[in-house]
């Protein structure tokens, strides 16, 4: 309580250097918030995207007919029955899905068996091959926020006539990438979390009316991607289709790299500002430091020691920096999100709120904290070496 009256009669003192380097600090964290928003919003996208894989993102590929397949020209279940029998790929497959409007609104992913081995979703061998054996309905399992809502052995209806059969439930989180790109269009709203969703697991998700016919899904062995590419191209080109085959792995080294803070264009700027702040603030500390050196003279004879006046020099920089980093990302999250404090119901869906409620209300804060520390550790030390170099009859006798 004392140390509050004391710092408040400091501050009284100069509020203009205060004022200064408030602003000075706002400025930098409100600087550094924006540029950390974004890159730390990115690397948490691509968490929540290595969640949707069961395995090495470098095994799994994507297969991008360029070709108007819609036109008929081309079979499409014949050209995946033909990449099939590369040696190299261990499972392919379409995908598909449907609604369900009873009651919930959610959707059904269909995938093919032979590729669920490479999705995060928790299936026990014996319950997809339980699966597989139902010929009268499609069998799904239930996403873990559904779990209550459905017992095993009901059939639900669909959108467009199909029948469901609920043979179990997911684990809570399980999820599947897209057959589009991971990063941009769809993903942006939907992070393919299955916990409100259902999984139809089938034999050929082409043998149903609706599945996506430009897209592909295929997974190999650790290290032979390189081997089925070249092997699927040849099939290709014996076939007269133009493809494209994505590294799924590769994809995703090349986002975290476009996103990588160290290459902003910003970064250069960001450090001059920080290190003005840093400069700024240590000279005006220094200043009234030398200033007021007759008052810590006379605040050592009150009891106080030499610790407790380096600690009351680093607690007024301390308000100054932690006050000014939380007013800079109250005002970004204002700014960037709309509101300070975020709400699941203002967003789309889970993935987008997910992503900025770690990056905005956990990671950056978390980030923003220890450069604060840092910044104040800094700027202190300097006032706080030359204040212990004078002895207390020093301080008493200065003419300041």
């Amino acid at each position: 309580m004392v140390d509050a009256r004391l710092i408040y009669r400091i501050f009284m003192k100069r509020p203009l250097s205060i004022f200064v380097m408030t602003i000075m600090s706002m400025i930098s964290f409100y600087m550094i918030s924006n540029e950390l928003m974004e890159s730390i919003s990115n690397k948490v996208y691509t968490q929540r995207i290595h969640n949707m894989f069961s395995i090495n993102e470098s095994r799994v590929g994507l297969i991008k007919m360029t070709d108007d397949v819609e036109s008929g020209n081309i079979d499409i279940k014949k050209v995946k029955q033909d990449f099939e029998k590369s040696e190299y790929i261990k499972g392919i497959g379409f995908n598909s899905s449907d609604y369900i409007y009873e009651g919930i609104n959610a959707e059904v992913y269909f995938i093919d068996e032979s590729m669920l081995a490479s999705y995060n979703i928790s299936v026990e061998n014996e319950l997809k091959e339980n699966m597989l054996k139902d010929t009268e309905y499609i069998p799904v399992v239930v996403g873990y926020n559904l779990r209550n809502r459905f017992n095993i052995g009901d059939v639900i209806d669909s959108s467009i006539g199909n029948k469901y059969r609920v043979y179990g439930y997911l684990a809570k989180d399980d999820a599947m990438y897209h057959e589009q790109k991971l990063f941009g269009g769809w993903t942006n709203s939907d992070l393919y979390n299955l916990d409100d969703s259902f999984v139809a697991i089938v034999d050929n998700v082409e043998d149903f009316r609706f599945f996506n016919w430009y897209y592909i899904n295929f997974y190999v062995d650790e290290g032979d991607f390189n081997l089925a590419k070249e092997e699927i191209l040849k099939i290709a080109e014996n076939d007269n289709i133009n493809i494209q085959v994505i590294n799924r792995g590769e994809e995703i080294l090349e986002a975290q790299e476009d996103n990588n803070i160290l290459h902003s264009p910003n970064l250069y700027i960001l450090i001059v500002v920080l290190l003005v702040n840093i400069i700024t603030i240590t000279i005006m500390t220094i200043t009234y430091v030398m200033i007021e050196k007759r008052q810590y003279g006379i605040l050592s004879i009150c009891t106080y020691s030499r610790r407790k006046i380096s600690f009351l020099i680093i607690k007024q920089n301390a308000i100054i920096v932690y006050l000014a980093a939380i007013i800079a990302w109250a005002i970004n999250q204002k700014l960037y999100n709309g509101s300070i404090i975020i709400k699941l119901a203002d967003y789309p869906s889970n993935l987008p709120y997910k992503i900025t409620l770690y990056s905005t209300m956990i990671i950056l804060p978390l980030v923003l904290f220890l450069i604060a520390s840092l910044i104040i550790v800094i700027s202190s030390m300097i006032p706080v070496i030359l204040i212990n170099r004078y002895k207390i009859p020093e301080l008493i006798h200065s003419n300041n």
